[in-house]
């Protein structure tokens, strides 16, 4: 069954890459749609634009037809070399959208999408997995796909009642009903989503303490937030995502902290050459206010961590260096501290930590191991932190590029991440499929 499984979700994700028969006009109406078939409160919703996807990686969608599409077809048989690209190019399978919707309900997740011809799909799939679909009242189901009229799922099997309720489901009863409904349904980005923090947390693996804990927090941080929303697109070899918090009216979330933005020239003055640069701004208002409320509520701050937070005042930046042949326990690094001046405490604790600050102005400089080798030219990595309040940019060993920053964003806090990557996009599919 496993095997089945992983065979019907490679076919339908190559289908979700290639077919489409509407146009870009026409995706919002089927996403509308696909949305009123789940609850109204799942654990997460994406909906995913196969137009746009097609579009921005070498394809031209015509009917059920893709056209103009060498290379991705080409990059499609790489990634997927077992199965009959040029049936589902042609049609064969009988799938015809604009959209698909992921979303996850009762621990369950399940991919839906719309269908041109249901008799015509369920024959390809049987033939391509060997399976054979039953009929039960409306439903049709061979494993973990299941049909309702146009509607198909790919679900965890045994989930035949639930399927039947999405499928009556009400606009008022579905996700429609929420607020983000409408920004989702746009899909203007390859894949948009949405997930509500409460069902995050009650899902995760922490402790009932530890639940309570990031509750409190998020509510001292942001106004009225309930979810976290955003987008990702991928083209060629590059992806981009954002994530935003969002609050009940399906707006961004004020954000309470008093941030400042990173002091790209300090950053870039690190110098030499790194595999990972990070930075943060902390100004001297951002930990009065964090010393304010951890005492408001009634806690004690260790005089370490006190005595480091104390004396800052700006950005604080790193960058690392990471070779072969050392000990991976000793990893080089370069640090550059902005502090209000007072660095005596802040000094006393690093040296404490077996550190040998260097103070430069209001700059504290640290510097441990031999630093200076790494993939990345800092002075010209920090250029991608500007306008951050915090920032990451790092270079794997296969060269692949991930910059993560976080901006001020309408009164809230906006996560951006890129990932360059040195092969296509669509040859990471099959890990998608089966991270085995």
């Amino acid at each position: 069954m496993k095997h089945h499984y992983y065979t019907l979700l490679s076919i339908l994700l190559v289908s979700l890459t290639l077919l489409s028969a509407c146009s870009n006009t026409d995706t919002p109406a089927h996403a509308e749609a696909l949305l009123q078939t789940v609850p109204a409160d799942p654990a997460y919703v994406q909906v995913l634009d196969i137009d746009r996807f097609i579009d921005n990686n070498g394809g031209k969608a015509d009917g059920s037809v893709v056209k103009n599409d060498e290379r991705l077809r080409k990059e499609l048989v790489t990634a997927f070399p077992k199965f009959d690209i040029a049936s589902l190019l042609d049609g064969e399978a009988g799938i015809s959208f604009t959209a698909a919707v992921v979303f996850a309900d009762n621990l369950q997740n399940y991919l839906t999408f719309r269908v041109e011809d249901g008799e015509k799909f369920r024959a390809y799939t049987s033939a391509k997995t060997g399976l054979k679909w039953t009929q039960r009242d409306k439903l049709y189901t061979a494993d973990s796909l299941v049909q309702s009229g146009n509607q198909v799922w790919l679900c965890s099997k045994g989930n035949f009642d639930r399927i039947s309720e999405y499928a009556a489901l009400t606009k008022a009863r579905s996700f429609m009903s929420n607020e983000y409904a409408a920004t989702l349904s746009a899909c203007e980005h390859d894949i948009a989503y949405y997930v509500p923090i409460s069902a995050a947390i009650d899902a995760s693996s922490m402790s009932f303490s530890e639940r309570a804990s990031l509750r409190m927090a998020l509510s001292m941080v942001f106004d009225n937030v309930v979810a976290v929303a955003g987008y990702a697109d991928a083209k060629d070899k590059k992806v981009e995502m954002t994530a935003d918090m969002l609050d009940s009216n399906g707006h961004i979330a004020k954000c309470n902290l008093k941030l400042g933005k990173i002091d790209v020239a300090q950053t870039a003055a690190l110098g030499g050459n790194a595999n990972t640069i990070f930075a943060i701004s902390l100004p001297h208002q951002l930990i009065d206010q964090l010393l304010k409320t951890a005492e408001s509520l009634g806690g004690t701050m260790p005089a370490l961590y006190k005595n480091l937070l104390t004396p800052l005042d700006g950005t604080v930046a790193l960058a690392t260096s990471v070779t072969t042949d050392m000990d991976k326990t000793d990893v080089p690094f370069i640090a550059s501290i902005a502090t209000t001046g007072n660095q005596a405490p802040l000094m006393q604790s690093l040296y404490g930590m077996g550190l040998k600050p260097v103070s430069e102005g209001n700059l504290l400089k640290i510097s441990v191991g031999n630093y200076g080798a790494g993939a990345l030219k800092v002075a010209d990595a920090a250029k991608e932190l500007e306008g951050a309040s915090a920032g990451l940019v790092m270079k794997n060993a296969d060269e692949t590029l991930i910059t993560a920053t976080v901006h001020q964003h309408d009164g809230g806090l906006r996560l951006n991440l890129g990932i360059t990557s040195p092969k296509p996009v669509i040859s990471y599919l099959p890990k998608l499929v089966n991270p085995k």
